[in-house]
C-alpha cells in the first residue's frame, strides 16, 4: 500500500548490510591522503560550480513558470466563482419578477381591477400584507390608481408589516417611476436604478439600498387602472453577493454600476459616490481599466500594475428571460428623462503582490526550497563520489548508519529473519503494530503472532514462494501481545549474497485494520438512506425478495404499506429544506418503535416510505397503519424551536402467493395511497 514504497530502500540497506559484514577487507576503500583530497576538491569545484549555477537558473525559471501557472489558476477560479455569484444574484432578480407577476395575477388584484369597491380593497390589503410577511423582501408594496394616488400600501416596518391607514396614503403621480410605468404597454415591467432610499428628500439612515419593480395593470376591457410597485430591499441581494465570499475575497471584491460608482466596496465609506459628496468611483480611480471593461460581458482588465477580473450583470436581460413575452423598458434615473442602459459589474482586484514573482515567495515555499537544496546536496554528493576513485570504509559505515536510521524510523513495520524464520531484527513500527519489543521478538519465530484464522495452506504457499527466491505478497490476520487482533498487508522477499544464495528474509507490513473497518462501515452506508437510516431502494428489494421466498416456503401472509407525508412540499417551501430533512427524520423515529425487527422499512423516494410486514394479514396491516397514522398526527417535528405538524396517508395491500415478487402488491398499495390522498389525506386505505 502507501508505505510499501519503502521496500526497495529497505532491501537495498539489507543487501548492503550483507555485503559489508563479509570479512573482505580488500574491498574496503582506503582513506585519501591530503594531496589526493586537494585534487578531489579542485575537480569537485570545477564540475560542481557550473552545474549548481545551471540548477539555480532552472529552479528560478521553474519557480517563475509555477508562479504564473498558479496566478492563472487563481484568475480562472476567480472567474468561475464570480460566475456563481452572478448566478445567485440573477436568481434574486428573477424572484422579483415572479413576485410582481404573482401579485398582478392574484385573484384579489383581478377582482379589484374589475370592481374597485371598498370591500375588495380590504381583500387586496390583506393579500399584500400576507405576501409582505411571507416574503420578507420588500420595504413597501403599493398599488397606485391611474392618477398616482396610493390605494393600498404595506410598509415592512422593520419586520412587522402593517397596512398604512387611508389618511396617510400619498399621491405619487409626479414620481418618475409612476410616470414611466403608466406609459408602458400591458405587462411591461419597469425596474429602477439601484440606489439609496430617500425620505422627505433626504437619504434614509441607516442606509437602505433600494430597487423598485413596477408593473402597469389593466382591467379586462384593457383600461389602465393603475400601477403595482414593489420596493425591494436590495441589501438582501448585496448580502447574498458578500455571503458567498471568503474573508480573502471580501478584501478583493467590489461591485459598481454602469457609471462606475461603487455599490459595494471593502471600505463602505467609498460606496454610493453618486449620492454623496465624495463622488468616489472605480471609473475615476481606475480609468484605464474602466475603458478596457467597456461593454464587455466578462474578462480581465489591467491598470497600473493591478489586474481586475470582472463579470457584468444586466437586470433587464434577466427580466426578459424570466417572462414569456416581455418588453423591458430601459432604466431611468430620478431627475432625468433620458434612458440609461443599466448594468452592474462584479470586480475582483489582484494587486502587484498577487501577480508579481519575488524572491520572498520562493523562500516561502519551504517544501520546494527544501527539495531544491536537497537536489543541490545530492548533486554535490554525486560529483564528490565521481571525483573520488574509491570511498573509504568510514564513509561506507556512515552510509550504513543513515540507511539503518531510515529503516528504524520507517512508518512501515520491518522484520528480518534468518532462513529458518527466526527474527534477527524488527524496527520500531513493527513493535508498535505487534506490541512486542525487540527483546521479546528477536530470537523468536513470527508464528507467535498467528491468530489461528489463517489456513495452513496459506503458510505453505508463503514458504514455497520465498524459498524459491520470489516475493510473496498478501494479508495477515495476526494477534498482538495484548490478545487483540489486527490486519496487516505486506510482502516478504529473500535477501541474497553476491553468489545469489538466500541468507535472510525481509518482511514489510502495514497495519490496515482501520481501513478494513472503514470499508465495512461504507458497506453498511451503501445499504441505507443516509438521511433517515431506513433501507435504500436497492437493499429493500434485495431483502424483500428473500422475505417473499420465505413466506412462500412456509405459507405465511405478507403485507405491504406505503406511507407518504402529506403536504411535504408546502413544508419545504414554508420552512426550508433543512426543516424538511428534520421532518423526514422525525417521521422515521416516530414510526420505528411500532415496527418489529422482522419488518423492513425503506425510504422509497422523497417523502414516500414502504414497509413490508411478514406474517401480517390485511386486517392487521390496516390496524398497524391506523396506529402509525394516529401517532404521526399527534407527534410534531421540532426544528429550530418550531413545532412542525405532520400527517401521513397510507395505502395497504397483501401479497398473493402466485405473485413472483412484491411489485404487484406495491402497485396495489400505491393505488390505495393515491385513493387516500384523493379522499382528503391523513387516512388509511387498502386495495
Amino acid at each position: 500500500m502507501a508505505m510499501l514504497w519503502l521496500f526497495p530502500l529497505t532491501l537495498l540497506w539489507a543487501r548492503f548490510l550483507a555485503m559489508t559484514i563479509r570479512d573482505d577487507t580488500a574491498s574496503i576503500p582506503q582513506i585519501f591522503d591530503s594531496a589526493a583530497t586537494g585534487k578531489v576538491l579542485r575537480r569537485f569545484a570545477l564540475y560542481y560550480v557550473p552545474i549548481a549555477a545551471l540548477l539555480v537558473g532552472i529552479f528560478f525559471l521553474f519557480q517563475i513558470a509555477e508562479h504564473e501557472r498558479r496566478v492563472e489558476l487563481r484568475l480562472t477560479d476567480e472567474a468561475a466563482h464570480m460566475r456563481l455569484v452572478k448566478t445567485l444574484m440573477e436568481r434574486d432578480l428573477e424572484i422579483l419578477v415572479s413576485d410582481a407577476l404573482v401579485l398582478a395575477d392574484s385573484y384579489e388584484m383581478q377582482q379589484y381591477l374589475a370592481d374597485p369597491d371598498e370591500g375588495r380593497r380590504y381583500e387586496l390589503e390583506y393579500r399584500f400584507l400576507n405576501f409582505t410577511t411571507d416574503r420578507r423582501l420588500y420595504d413597501q408594496i403599493r398599488f397606485l390608481d391611474s392618477d398616482g394616488l396610493e390605494v393600498v400600501r404595506i410598509n415592512y416596518n422593520e419586520g412587522q408589516p402593517k397596512v398604512v391607514p387611508a389618511n396617510q396614503l400619498q399621491n405619487k403621480g409626479d414620481r418618475y417611476y409612476f410616470k414611466e410605468t403608466m406609459n408602458q404597454g400591458e405587462r411591461e415591467i419597469y425596474i429602477s436604478p439601484l440606489d439609496l432610499n430617500k425620505e422627505n428628500g433626504l437619504i434614509e439612515r441607516p442606509l437602505k439600498p433600494m430597487l423598485r419593480i413596477a408593473l402597469p395593470l389593466d382591467d379586462a376591457a384593457g383600461k389602465r387602472r393603475g400601477v403595482l410597485v414593489l420596493n425591494y430591499l436590495a441589501q438582501k441581494m448585496l448580502h447574498r453577493f458578500t455571503s458567498q465570499l471568503s474573508e480573502a475575497r471580501l478584501r478583493r471584491y467590489s461591485m459598481v454600476n454602469e457609471q462606475g460608482f461603487w455599490l459595494h466596496h471593502p471600505n463602505p465609506e467609498r460606496e454610493w459616490g453618486f449620492m454623496f459628496d465624495h463622488g468616489d468611483s472605480f471609473a475615476r480611480e481606475n480609468s484605464h481599466a474602466w475603458k478596457q471593461i467597456g461593454d464587455q460581458e466578462w474578462g480581465r482588465a489591467e491598470s497600473e500594475g493591478e489586474l481586475f477580473v470582472f463579470r457584468r450583470l444586466k437586470p433587464q436581460a434577466i427580466i426578459k428571460g424570466s417572462m414569456e413575452n416581455p418588453m423591458v423598458t430601459p432604466f431611468v434615473s430620478s431627475g432625468e428623462a433620458r434612458p440609461l442602459k443599466q448594468s452592474w459589474v462584479l470586480l475582483s482586484r489582484f494587486g502587484p503582490d498577487d501577480l508579481n514573482y519575488s524572491l520572498a515567495q520562493a523562500l516561502e515555499n519551504r517544501t520546494l526550497l527544501t527539495a531544491f537544496v536537497g537536489i543541490l546536496l545530492l548533486t554535490a554528493y554525486g560529483i564528490w563520489q565521481t571525483a573520488q576513485a574509491r570511498t573509504s570504509r568510514e564513509i561506507a559505515e556512515s552510509y550504513l548508519r543513515i540507511l539503518f536510521v531510515g529503516v528504524e524510523q520507517s512508518p512501515a513495520g520491518v522484520i528480518i529473519t534468518d532462513t529458518e524464520g527466526i527474527a534477527e531484527y524488527i524496527n520500531l513500527r513493527f513493535s508498535e503494530i505487534s506490541g512486542y519489543g525487540a527483546k521479546e521478538m528477536i530470537g523468536e519465530n513470527p508464528r507467535k503472532l498467528k491468530s489461528g484464522e489463517t489456513a495452513p495452506e496459506e503458510y505453505k504457499n508463503l514458504w514455497d514462494t520465498i524459498s524459491s527466491g520470489r516475493t510473496w505478497r498478501g494479508v495477515f490476520h495476526n494477534r498482538r501481545k495484548d490478545g487483540s487482533y489486527y490486519w496487516t498487508e505486506g510482502q516478504i522477499s529473500p535477501i541474497v549474497d553476491a553468489s545469489g544464495k538466500i541468507t535472510h528474509f525481509i518482511g514489510i507490513q502495514e497495519d490496515i485494520s482501520e481501513k478494513r473497518e472503514l470499508k465495512k462501515k461504507l458497506r453498511i452506508l451503501s445499504h441505507s438512506d443516509p438521511l433517515t437510516g431506513a433501507y435504500n431502494r436497492r437493499q429493500f428489494f434485495s431483502v424483500a425478495d428473500a422475505e417473499v421466498a420465505r413466506c412462500r416456503r412456509f405459507n405465511h401472509a405478507l403485507s405491504v404499506i406505503i406511507m407518504d407525508l402529506d403536504n411535504f412540499k408546502a413544508i419545504n417551501e414554508k420552512y426550508g429544506h433543512p426543516a424538511g430533512d428534520t421532518v423526514l427524520r422525525a417521521f422515521v423515529e416516530t414510526i420505528t418503535p411500532f415496527l418489529r425487527a422482522s419488518d423492513i422499512l425503506c425510504r422509497f423516494g422523497g417523502e414516500e416510505f414502504v414497509a413490508t410486514l411478514p406474517e401480517t394479514t390485511m386486517l392487521d396491516a390496516i390496524s398497524l397503519a391506523e396506529r402509525l397514522r394516529h401517532k404521526v398526527s399527534e407527534t410534531p417535528a421540532l426544528h429550530a424551536g418550531l413545532e412542525i405538524s405532520m400527517t401521513v396517508s397510507i395505502g395497504c395491500a397483501t401479497w398473493n402467493r402466485d405473485e413472483p415478487n412484491l411489485e404487484a402488491a406495491i402497485q396495489r398499495a400505491d393505488s390505495a395511497l393515491h385513493l387516500a390522498k384523493e379522499c382528503g389525506r391523513n387516512r388509511v386505505m387498502s386495495k
